[in-house]
């Protein structure tokens, strides 16, 4: 009899296993989320009757805010046309829609030169008016100017794990046990490959330390670099820089798993069922992507980097909707983003390629310029706020 906390993806990792022996953590992870009876197969993820919320489904507030930071990107580009916005992971299409009826509300003329792509392993198409679904091996053939945005992805990129063991690095696998559960166990030799990436030079004197290693991510820049010929990258996410990622603190602590809003279960457990992520090492992110001629800008938070295209200020004048105030849980809520402890305590990481000589302050708008082109778009059942009484 099937034991129901397996998850429904339990047969298709026992099944390869059974057929190729224990197999490493990457594998595991994509089939746990990105197989037939994967995690993203499953509807109502987020909000209120999924596992957590993002910044984008809480409330329109975000997708307004990124539509300013586009509106002065694209000033900054010189009003190109086309302008080019590639949102990367774009789920169901939360993000574009609210970025798309915020910029068709404001003042800027950003709009009229707009061309939005969205590229989704699981939504390969979606229906946003004005918006350009593409797949991902079209991706390299882009060569555009403009701007590449990703939100809690990169954290959702299957990621090896690796521990040390008598200062040498072994790799986790998963395999069964005799009853047939799913269960953990080391290399038996340590892997030559692993040990040579400059990344994890230092590792050896952890002992005992357990995380994850990207092997995806050099790929993603590449990808990343070769659709973008000028412009910004865009990337919100969850982690932290390279002396806390390597650290006893964080060891056995960088996967982080999601299941009906209770985190931290054990990610062998309803397998398919619940989310995965790992925390992001962006020091490493960064010189990857200076490799790909993608060159840091700034580096912040998402408290920071919302109070710098003025949150307070445009949230002020927006108080006011149709005639009536927002109710103060609706502020409550759009407050969320921008809490340490919270969604604004995740990282904002700006790249650019082939800008030369500009810096962060040249894509920070004036006051007047954010409260000339903000708006925020009507809250829809994509977003948790649709579960406030908003009279």
């Amino acid at each position: 009899m099937k034991n129901p906390a397996q998850g429904r993806a339990y047969v298709t990792v026992a099944d390869r296993i059974r057929n190729q022996g224990p197999i490493n953590f990457d594998l595991f992870m994509d089939i746990a989320l990105y197989s037939e009876k994967g995690y993203y197969m499953n509807e109502d993820l987020f909000g209120m009757t999924g596992d957590y919320y993002t910044s984008p489904t809480l409330h329109p507030m975000f997708g307004a805010m990124l539509a300013l930071q586009l509106c002065q990107m694209w000033e900054c580009l010189g009003r190109p046309d086309p302008f080019t916005v590639l949102e990367i992971g774009s789920g169901n299409g939360v993000l574009a829609r609210d970025i798309m009826t915020s910029l068709r509300a404001s003042d800027s003329k950003c709009i009229d030169c707009l061309e939005y792509v969205t590229v989704d392993r699981i939504y390969p198409t979606i229906r946003v008016e004005g918006v350009i679904p593409l797949r991902p091996e079209h991706l390299s053939n882009l060569h555009k100017t403009g701007v590449v945005l990703s939100n809690e992805l990169l954290d959702a990129m299957p990621t090896r794990m690796i521990e040390i063991r008598s200062g040498r690095i072994h790799e986790l696998m998963i395999t069964l046990d005799s009853e047939g559960n799913l269960v953990e166990v080391l290399s038996e030799n340590p892997v030559e490959e692993l040990e040579s990436l400059n990344v994890i030079a230092n590792l050896p004197s952890l002992e005992g330390y357990r995380g994850p290693l990207s092997t995806r991510l050099n790929d993603w820049c590449r990808t990343v670099s070769s659709a973008l010929q000028m412009g910004f990258v865009v990337t919100v996410d969850y982690g932290m820089e390279r002396e806390e990622y390597y650290s006893m603190d964080r060891s056995h602590r960088l996967i982080q798993t999601y299941y009906r809003h209770i985190d931290n279960l054990s990610y062998l457990q309803h397998v398919g069922d619940q989310d995965i992520t790992a925390h992001v090492n962006f020091s490493y992110f960064r010189e990857l992507a200076l490799l790909n001629n993608l060159l840091s800008l700034h580096s912040t938070n998402q408290r920071d980097w919302l109070y710098a295209l003025h949150f307070q200020e445009v949230l002020d004048v927006n108080k006011n909707r149709d005639g009536e105030f927002r109710p103060r849980r609706e502020i409550a809520l759009i407050n969320r983003l921008v809490e340490e402890e919270g969604l604004g305590g995740f990282r904002v990481e700006i790249l650019q390629k082939g800008l030369g000589g500009i810096c962060y302050e040249d894509i920070i708008p004036t006051v007047q310029f954010a409260t000339n082109n903000f708006r925020i778009p009507p809250v829809n059942v994509q977003h948790m706020a649709a579960g406030l009484s908003l009279k």
